[in-house]
Formats: C-alpha cells, structure tokens, sequence
C-alpha cells in the first residue's frame, strides 16, 4: 500500500436525498434519461443526463451472448410496451382536447 492508502479512514455518511427520473427528447432527436439528484436542504439539483442510445449499446455489448440474449429480448419487450402505453394516453389526451374545442368551438 502507499502512504496514501494507509492514511485513508473509512466513514460512513447518511445523507438524504430524493431522486426523480424523467426522459428527455432534444431538438436534434437524441433521447435521454435524466435523473435528478436533490440532497438534504439543497433547493439546487444535480442532474445526470445519460444518452438513451448508449445506455442501449452497452446492454447489447455486455449481453450479445449466448447466455444473455434473452434478457435483450425482455428489455425491447417492456420498450415496446411503454411505448404503445405512452402512444395510447396522448392519443386520449389528443381526443379529449379536441372534444373540449369542439364542445366550445375554440378552433
């Protein structure tokens, strides 16, 4: 060990924090998951922007085996359900602002 190492001490901290995940599209097209980190009293966040196409290059790099393919077919599963999910609330929302237009002629 250097003498770096040795003067190290091992702490533990609790510190509370409240997290929230979003997604994010921006003007380009490029898709991202953006977690946002709030600690303790502190009004201003930390935001974590990871690029939705990385995050899926890596799990096809680390699961493009004969034991791991099947996990790439359970993720594009629940990928596919969420969208459909999201495709058919803004439809409805689409539809009930149209109605409410409609109802008072607001076009």
């Amino acid at each position: 060990m250097s003498d770096f190492e040795d003067k190290l001490v091992s702490v533990e901290l609790t510190v509370p924090i409240q997290i929230t995940n979003e997604f994010d599209v921006d003007r380009n097209g490029n898709s991202y998951i953006v977690t946002v980190i709030y600690t303790a009293d502190d009004d201003d966040p930390v935001e974590v922007r990871v690029s939705l196409d990385d995050v899926v290059n890596t799990m096809a790099d680390e699961y493009s085996d004969p034991e791991g393919y099947q996990h790439m077919y359970v993720v594009a599963h629940e990928l596919s359900r969420c969208s459909e999910e999201l495709r058919e609330k803004a439809s409805y929302v689409e539809d009930s602002a149209n109605a409410v237009g409609r109802l008072f002629d607001l076009d």
